[in-house]
């Protein structure tokens, strides 16, 4: 852990470097940017990314989801980094009590990871993202949806083990 003083200064770092670089509004201002510009992008991404672990970390799951949403809905952000920002803010709609909005976020989390998974290296935080959908349900108190996207879970995983025979992601 870090002291408040610490907090303080690293946010205003990341905040700095966030304010210096403007990023892409649209997949064709990716496409022609220059190889320089691309790198800073990444470099905003991940204060982005950094400022909304930070708030995390101290349970200001709010401003923590507003600094993922900005990684995962920029064009500049490669699909790994989209689908771990959507993680980070189904966790934090959970830590808040919106299990509705953290299970949708879950729901389209694994749903993205079908297309992004490789059999030498499984993202078991995405990999749980259909039983972490469910327990939104259960939190919310609505045991029919639960018991629902608990079976859709495990077609989820057989999928998943056709897709990967002789991998971890069988087990």
């Amino acid at each position: 852990a870090f002291s408040d003083e610490d907090f303080k200064v690293l946010v205003k770092a990341y905040s700095s470097v966030i304010d210096m670089v403007s990023l892409p509004r649209k997949p064709a201002d990716v496409e022609k940017a220059s190889a320089e510009r691309k790198g800073a992008w990444v470099i905003a991404l991940l204060a982005n990314t950094r400022l909304g672990t930070l708030y995390k970390d101290r349970k200001e799951y709010d401003k923590a989801y507003r600094y993922f949403e900005i990684v995962a809905k920029s064009p500049a952000a490669d699909p790994v980094q989209v689908n771990a920002a959507m993680d980070y803010m189904a966790l934090c709609r959970g830590k808040s009590g919106q299990f509705a909005e953290a299970a949708s976020l879950y729901d389209s989390l694994a749903q993205d990871y079908l297309k992004l998974a490789v059999k030498e290296n499984p993202n078991m935080d995405a990999m749980e993202a259909p039983i972490k959908a469910a327990e939104m349900w259960l939190f919310a108190g609505d045991t029919v949806t639960y018991n629902k996207k608990l079976a859709q879970a495990r077609s989820y995983y057989d999928k998943l083990r056709k897709k990967f025979p002789g991998t971890p992601f069988e087990n």
